[in-house]
């Protein structure tokens, strides 16, 4: 398909079904010719507007398709239609029953079946590879699975294949390895075994042929003997049954008194890889098969490069590339020769274009991560001239060839990112001389390594002077759980290390100035609160001159024992800020006498008194799974029963049938050599404009390649690097590209959706005619309709208008700032990293509101205290330890290690204090380097009247993050825990909201929240006994309140929550999914406030380098106007402190009380003020109550 035949063909794949009579439209025939249009249309729609003229792309958008994998999904769906109708439902599994009717198979019905079948796998095929392109895995593997099933059922072992391919590369792109490699071994059996490599004519005399006798027995072959009944140990099993040779044979631990591990042979290159391109056997003779075998190598090429096979991998790559050429010239001969053309054979367009521009762009980027191999010196070269001749349905290739081309030069200039784009930015941090005795700072895994590292610490040493001297806050302890002193228990050595003048390098918790006391009434059900009035925490983590911030006590210290001092707020009485402090100092002595049970523990930075037995007996909380199936370990957990004593076990409300998160961070075998780009020159270097606008000259055509279909990863990563390049130079271009870098698989779907829910208020249009005449007979008000293709319009990705570079979508962007709300302000943050899948310390700040000019800052935070990569792997290290804590089975060790996480997490947020000094005065050296002095008194001035101001109260912040900064709990920075903050996925949800409140379509949004309309879900799974007696009389007693307790409610119990009540509580395992998946709260027009406190309710699982997922933006798209839910697992008891601390302040402050402010203030509420009360975080709009 050539670029100038492009226009000609549209209008007609468009408009040619209006020409067909009705009486034909209900035919097959009919629907078989639609199919086709349609997958025209996704061929259309996938053009660069380059290659499609403005008008005939708005004309096929102005039928109802934005992008190619709409139509393509139009098409499935019709397809299936058709082969239900056909072959019934057992074909494709379908639970719903069909009109049975005898299919007829013969005639035309046989050769319409087998069309049907055809169009559906290749229809499938497209589908499979355009979502995967996009990030869309999960839709991807869904009809991958469901084309698997339709294969194995008519026995194609070709099509299987292909599929298990197919899943096999969406498996890696989640970065499941294991999954991957098992998918890659069934297509190897598939094509070693189901093919003949002899050739398609076999000689009569090479059959072997079976010739029957009579009489005659076979001898058998003898046995040997088998040993006696009463050694049968000696004997084993047999080896005919077992695998003689490990396939995959996995780390051996290493043992004293067994033999060296022997080394794996590699595995043998499959046969057919071998094959000269003269050869003739089925597999190189069929195009299909071929194209098979190239793909399985090509995914099996990135599957050993992930896993570190680097030679293996760039050797299968080499193996593509030639038998692609081998196949191409093949497939052209025996066209040729069919078509009986005497002209000497030239290159056809063949179907293995898209393996090689993906093996060209695999090459180009081991070779951006080893440029000492010379080996792949002119692959970038080669790749780009492949792809220009092949374009335009190479586009996304040329794309990524061309970013990695960016990222070549970029590389070879040999300076850090930050001086990379000095010359496109206003300021940069100016490096100011460090004074005299204060060296800088150190990594964070230098200070804790090498011997010594356990350094004693002054007590009295205040937050800030601790935090200088750099590095993540993180206390040292023995690797492995920490048990009493015993003979038997092993025991390590720490050195001792004596004081010295320097300052320490391990950061104490923030001293407490003030004390704080919660003003929230809440009734404790803890079994420990009512045996003994003495807090846990106070018993565990106090003791003489001991940090504020680590002890948790609600009163002051007695002789005798201590009661908590909880102040109760008068109804409707909003309770003052609290004291940034949070904590309460504690003055409570434990008894000395049980200080060595600890054993190890003594040996940390801050000596700390122990309690007795009987005070730790009193509230350890077991942590198990979801629904008792198991701990967090995978161990078993006891199950709730009548002997178990509920007050004593707090119970994770993670729901186990919902795959844990990875655990992120960057390779570390890449992260131990430093790129070009991540080290930090002796001298400034100047990259000059030229260098920087040929550079993004370069990006701009990869740009307009792809942004009309954009895939994931790769329009991230253009858009933020075309941001570095721009800068303040073009502050609007700058703006709009980091704004669109983020959610960019979430507005795929989206799109997806709004184009599902238009077709239906199309076909439903006569019956909403009929239902507007009938409600103008009654008197009830009924709720306007969402303005579905506005929201469209709004989420499109082709931006209507020409001109240069970034002209259309400037003025695009200039048009939604205008729609921005009054008194809210949008954050955008994105990590801008050079090299691809890892996480750099560069952060793109961009700064929206009405009627402002857009503000875009580059902040570099490598030379930071705390660099940006440090606190996510540091926050990352605190789940894994969080989770590998909840199977701890003693309770000390239990209540200690939940203590020393939530340290260590006050510590990473308090280092995103307020501005320091130190920081006024180099952005006084960066903004004015004339005049630095009169530049820092004016910024110190201006800092100051900032402070004193009062948090106006109709103000609203909204975060937008990118995928690795969402997990982070920014809501409980300093700078924003007094603030209304929530998120959204993207600015373009904020808009949605705006177009749907002005609309009336969302009463919450408009009027507020009637508490009298609320439905609740109470301990479903019926095994959290605590929160159900804690909450189930408060529930039962409100007016107007429904729902169910100890029980899983039904589907249709909990749409009907969402779509006609206005408040929707949850508290359970996970968030509900079981009874309520993502899809099918996708389907509804959300009206409720969703709060949900189980575990991971709001998180995003990340995937490899693909987006965030999880059923938080499910509630986004249908429309939630909040929703609240917990970034990572919390536990019952704890959680429950917030949710009592959070309803009874809300809904007791009276109409008009807003949400958000009583979410921050909850956050008191636990003992765990960080690791439990942080969890909570907020996705929407604010609302009130009505």
């Amino acid at each position: 398909m050539r670029r100038q035949r492009a226009p000609r063909a549209v209008p007609p794949s468009c408009s040619w079904h209006w020409a067909v009579p009705a009486m034909l439209r209900s035919s097959k025939a009919w629907y078989l010719l639609r199919v086709q249009a349609l997958q025209l249309v996704a061929v259309y729609l996938s053009l660069s507007s380059d290659s499609l003229s403005a008008s005939l792309g708005e004309q096929i958008c102005a039928q109802g398709w934005q992008t190619p994998e709409i139509a393509l999904t139009d098409s499935h769906k019709l397809l299936r239609s058709i082969l239900l109708l056909l072959m019934g439902s057992d074909v494709l599994s379908v639970q719903k029953a069909a009109v049975e009717t005898p299919f007829l198979d013969y005639g035309e019905n046989l050769v319409q079946k087998w069309q049907v079948l055809a169009e559906v796998l290749s229809c499938s095929e497209k589908l499979v590879s355009h979502l995967g392109r996009l990030g869309s895995v999960s839709e991807a593997k869904a009809f991958c699975l469901e084309a698997l099933k339709l294969t194995t059922k008519l026995q194609m072992p070709s099509q299987c294949a292909l599929f298990l391919v197919l899943k096999g590369e969406l498996e890696l792109a989640r970065n499941d390895v294991d999954l991957c490699h098992s998918d890659l071994q069934q297509v190897l059996f598939l094509l070693e075994s189901c093919t003949e490599f002899g050739g398609l004519a076999q000689h009569l005399d090479s059959v072997k042929k079976v010739h029957l006798q009579k009489g005659k027995h076979l001898a058998r072959v003898p046995r040997p003997p088998e040993l006696p009944e009463e050694e049968p140990f000696l004997r084993g099993p047999s080896l005919e049954l077992v695998a003689t040779v490990a396939k995959e044979p996995g780390p051996i631990a290493p043992s004293t008194n067994s033999s060296p591990v022997l080394k794996v042979k590699p595995p043998p290159s499959p046969g057919f890889l071998t094959h000269l391109p003269t050869c003739d056997c089925s597999l190189c003779a069929s195009p299909v098969l071929s194209a098979v075998g190239l793909r399985w190598a090509l995914v099996t090429a990135k599957l050993r490069l992930t896993t570190g096979r680097e030679a293996q991998g760039l050797n299968l790559l080499r193996i593509v590339l030639k038998g692609c050429l081998a196949a191409t010239k093949r497939l052209t001969q025996a066209l040729q020769a069919s078509l009986n053309h005497k002209a000497p054979p030239s290159p056809v367009s063949s179907l293995l274009d898209e393996i090689s521009a993906q093996a060209y762009t695999q090459l180009a980027l081991e070779r951006l991560s080893q440029p000492s191999n010379k080996s792949l010196g002119k692959v970038l070269e080669s790749g780009l001239k492949f792809v220009a001749a092949r374009i335009p349905h190479l586009e996304p290739w040329r794309a990524s060839l061309l970013l990695i081309w960016a990222l070549e030069k970029l590389a070879g200039l040999s300076c850090c990112t930050s001086e990379l784009f000095a010359s496109s930015w206003g300021w940069q941090p100016p490096l100011i001389k460090t004074p005299p005795g204060s060296g800088p700072s150190k990594p964070w895994s230098q200070k804790h390594s090498g011997p010594g590292h356990q350094q004693v610490v002054s007590t009295t040493l205040p937050l800030h002077n601790t935090l200088e001297g750099g590095g993540p806050p993180c206390t040292p302890k023995p690797t492995g759980q920490i048990r009493q002193a015993g003979p038997r228990v092993p025991f390590t050595v720490f050195e001792e290390v004596f004081h010295t003048k320097s300052k320490p390098e391990v950061p104490k918790a923030p001293k407490v100035l003030q004390r704080v006391q919660t003003r929230l009434k809440m009734n404790f059900s803890d079994d420990s609160d009512l045996e003994d009035p003495v807090s846990v925490e106070a018993q565990l983590a106090e003791g003489p001159k001991r940090r504020g911030a680590a002890s948790r006590g609600r009163g002051q210290a007695r002789n005798g024992p201590s009661l908590k001092a909880v102040t109760t707020a008068t109804p409707g009485h909003v309770p003052k800020q609290p004291g940034l402090g949070g904590r309460t100092r504690r003055s409570k002595k434990v008894a000395s006498g049980h200080c060595e049970e600890l054993g190890p523990e003594l040996m940390r930075t801050i000596p700390e008194d122990e309690l007795t037995d009987n005070q730790i007996n009193m509230s350890f909380e077991i942590l198990r799974g979801s629904d008792g199936e198991g701990s967090a370990s995978g161990g078993k957990a006891p199950a709730p029963g009548p002997d178990t004593a509920t007050g004593e076990c707090e119970v994770l409300r993670r729901d186990s049938s919902k795959e844990e998160l990875p655990v992120l961070g960057p390779d570390k075998e890449r992260d131990k050599a430093l790129d070009p780009w991540h080290q930090l020159p002796s001298t400034p270097v100047a990259v000059g404009l030229s260098t920087l606008d040929s550079i993004c000259d370069s990006l701009s055509v990869a740009f307009r390649g792809v942004s009309h279909c954009p895939p994931s990863g790769l329009y991230a990563h253009l858009c933020r690097l075309l941001a570095l390049c721009l800068g303040h130079r073009d502050p609007y271009a700058t703006a709009c590209l980091v704004t669109e870098s983020v959610s960019i698989t979430c507005r795929h779907q989206l799109l997806t959706h709004l184009h599902r829910q238009l077709s239906k208020a199309q076909k439903h249009r006569g019956s909403v005619e009929v239902a507007d005449q009938l409600q103008k007979l009654s008197l009830q008000e009924r709720q306007a309709d969402v303005p579905l293709a506005r929201i469209q319009c709004l989420f499109s990705f082709r931006a209507s208008g020409s001109g240069h570079f970034l002209q259309a979508e400037k003025e695009r962007f200039q048009e939604h700032l205008a729609l921005i709300p009054s008194g809210v302000t949008v954050c955008v943050l994105a990590l801008a990293a050079l090299q691809p899948g890892t996480i750099d310390n560069t952060l793109l700040l961009t700064r929206l509101e009405k009627d402002s000019h857009p503000v875009t800052v580059q902040i570099p935070t490598a030379q930071n205290k705390l660099p940006l990569s440090s606190a996510l792997k540091e926050f990352d290290a605190i789940q894994k330890e969080q989770k590998e804590n909840s199977s701890c089975t003693d309770k000390r060790e239990w209540w200690t290690g939940r203590l020393e996480l939530d340290r260590r997490m006050e510590i990473m947020l308090s280092g995103a204090s307020t501005l320091t000094p130190q920081d006024i005065q180099a952005l006084a050296y960066g903004l004015c380097p004339a005049r630095p002095e009169k530049a820092q008194e004016l910024l110190s001035e201006a800092i100051g009247r900032l402070q004193g101001q009062a948090v106006p109260v109709n103000k609203h912040l909204v975060l937008v993050l990118d995928k690795d900064l969402q997990k982070l709990p920014w809501e409980s920075m300093p700078s924003l825990r007094t603030l209304p903050v929530t998120r959204l996925p993207s600015f373009r949800f904020l808009l949605s909201y705006s177009i749907i409140r002005e609309s009336g379509a969302s009463s919450v949004l408009s009027q507020g929240v009637d508490p009298r309309s609320t439905f609740y879900v109470l301990n479903p799974h019926n095994n959290l006994s605590s929160t159900e007696e804690q909450f189930r009389a408060r529930f039962n007693s409100e007016t107007g309140w429904t729902g169910v307790v100890g029980e899983v409610p039904s589907p249709a119990q909990v749409q009907a929550a969402l779509t006609e009540r206005d408040l929707y509580i949850y508290a359970g395992h996970g968030a509900g999914a079981r009874f309520l998946d993502g899809q099918a709260v996708l389907r509804l027009s959300c009206r409720a406030v969703a709060l949900l406190f189980g575990c991971s309710s709001a998180a995003l699982a990340v995937h490899g380098n693909l987006e965030g997922a999880g059923i938080v933006l499910k509630y986004i798209m249908a429309g939630c106007p909040l929703f609240l839910g917990n970034l990572w697992d919390v536990t019952d008891r704890d959680i429950d402190r917030y949710t009592e601390a959070l309803l009874q302040g809300w809904l007791g402050a009276g109409p008009g009380a807003p949400l958000l402010y009583y979410v921050s203030q909850a956050r008191q509420a636990p003992r765990l003020k960080y690791l439990i009360g942080a969890a909570p975080v907020a996705y929407g709009l604010p609302v009130s109550l009505r």
